[in-house]
């Protein structure tokens, strides 16, 4: 076995990580010994420079046996394995076209996205992942307490060698087990169902061995962070209907019922009548659960059709507030769980449960999560993240195949911030899945350089 690394930055570029070198060096060949500030492993060498990342792994072990299994006991029957040869890792920086302001006044930063790339030397599959541990501080919910970086550095390694079409399987279940990981596991099981799907020519679809919608419902998210008003909500809004003709529009709700309520008429004024949304306070109103009904009932009556997250209260309560409210009540902070759904489910404490982009633990873990909301009474959605495409376009997948209710218009697949040449279709508020290979999208190179910071390949 012998190691070749070029280094971009990668100590220097994430001060936070706990793996340090000579633990890097131990995860690919065991012992490492140290050499004068370079490290050595038997017939290899770590060198560090500023430009390009590359780790070459030659295996002499057996390679693991042919097996054609996805996730859900289906997938593409072809002959042969697929061997992942290569593995591209890459940090973006992802300004997005506008930044959110929660209903507490907490505002999204810059967003810190992980891309994955698997291949054979052929066809490449991308997957990614938004790095929660770099971008929101400490005890902020859904921020992971794990090094993603490092942690994706070390699954990326486990892939070299393996067959790729054995999918999910590949995702050691102990990971799964870690809520920190799933953002890891979602860009490890996109970009492999991506990769699968494009080396053998099936969709998704068939990899998932699930019926699938042929479309799904999207909404569009109309923010503001400085100078937020209705008036400027209603425009943002007005914009993505004239664009796309979506029939659903959500926003990060005020909190006050009269500026909830002009946003939602003014809204309804610049676009359709029949107009319905979606209001999310991240646990942030500050009511008790008389006057939480009586004001999302009074929004009811100007077209709120879902509330997501609105008080930060027990099961009993979001019960009490379920049975009390004409809207749906969603749950997405605090139903993130195999084990909290059930909960959600059995307490009758809401009406969905969020699959939020970036937390499903890939198509594994949110195909679970929608079937045991489903078995529990409760409906899905899938939520938006800030992905650069391959991401979004696996959640729009996941929306089709667990018959969600509705899904994120992801920004990343029109807006500035997006990275894809072929965005899916948006017609009358439905998305169009394609029947192409894989996730049916291509990353443009050029705009994926320009948001790169460090990349890292594997080999």
């Amino acid at each position: 076995m012998f190691v070749n690394i070029f280094f971009s930055e990668f100590l220097a570029s994430f001060s936070e990580a706990p793996k340090t070198a000579d633990q890097l060096c131990q995860t690919i060949s065991s012992p490492a010994t140290v050499l004068r500030g370079a490290y050595a492993i038997p017939g290899g060498r770590l060198t560090v420079t500023k430009q390009l990342t590359t780790i070459t792994r030659e295996k002499t072990e057996s390679k693991p046996p042919y097996r054609c299994l996805s996730t859900f006991g289906g997938g593409e029957s072809v002959t042969g394995p697929l061997w992942i040869k290569a593995v591209t890792l890459s940090r973006l920086r992802v300004t997005p076209e506008h930044q959110v302001v929660s209903t507490n006044g907490y505002l999204q930063p810059e967003a810190v996205v992980f891309l994955m790339g698997v291949s054979d030397g052929r066809t490449s599959g991308w997957g990614e992942c938004v790095a929660t541990s770099l971008m929101y501080p400490s005890g902020f919910p859904g921020r992971s307490d794990m090094d993603e970086w490092a942690l994706l550095i070390e699954q990326g390694q486990r892939l070299l060698g393996c067959d790729a079409k054995r999918l999910g399987g590949l995702v050691p279940q102990a990971l799964r087990r870690e809520l920190g990981a799933h953002s890891v596991i979602d860009a490890m099981e996109f970009a492999l169902f991506d990769f699968v799907g494009k080396s053998t020519g099936a969709p998704v679809a068939s990899l998932l061995s699930r019926p699938m919608r042929p479309t799904a419902k999207v909404y569009g998210a109309a923010h503001a962070s400085e100078g937020k008003t209705p008036d400027l909500l209603a425009q943002r809004a007005a914009d993505l209907y004239k664009r796309h003709g979506l029939r659903w529009i959500k926003f990060k709700a005020f909190g006050e019922l009269e500026a909830d309520r002009e946003t939602l008429i003014k809204t309804r004024e610049r676009t359709s009548p029949d107009m319905r949304f979606i209001l999310d306070a991240n646990l942030g109103l500050a009511m008790d659960v008389p006057q939480a009904a009586r004001y999302i009932n009074e929004l009811h009556r100007v077209g709120l059709a879902v509330y997501e997250d609105p008080v930060d209260a027990d099961w009993d309560c979001y019960a009490e507030l379920t049975r009390l409210t004409r809207a749906d009540i969603r749950i997405d902070e605090r139903g993130r769980t195999e084990e909290q759904v059930i909960q959600i489910g059995r307490a009758q404490a809401a009406d969905q449960v969020n699959i939020h982009g970036n937390w499903a633990g890939g198509f594994t873990g949110g195909m679970r999560r929608a079937e045991l909301a489903r078995r529990h009474g409760l409906s899905c959605s899938i939520g938006g993240s800030c992905f650069v495409g391959p991401g979004a376009a696996a959640y729009i997948h996941l929306a089709a195949a667990a018959s969600a209710e509705s899904c994120a218009l992801f920004d990343s697949m029109y807006g500035k911030s997006g990275c894809l040449v072929n965005p899916y279709e948006v017609r009358d508020g439905q998305v169009r899945i394609p029947k192409k290979p894989g996730l049916g999208v291509d990353l443009d190179p050029e705009k994926v350089e320009r948001m790169t910071e460090t990349r890292l390949h594997l080999s």
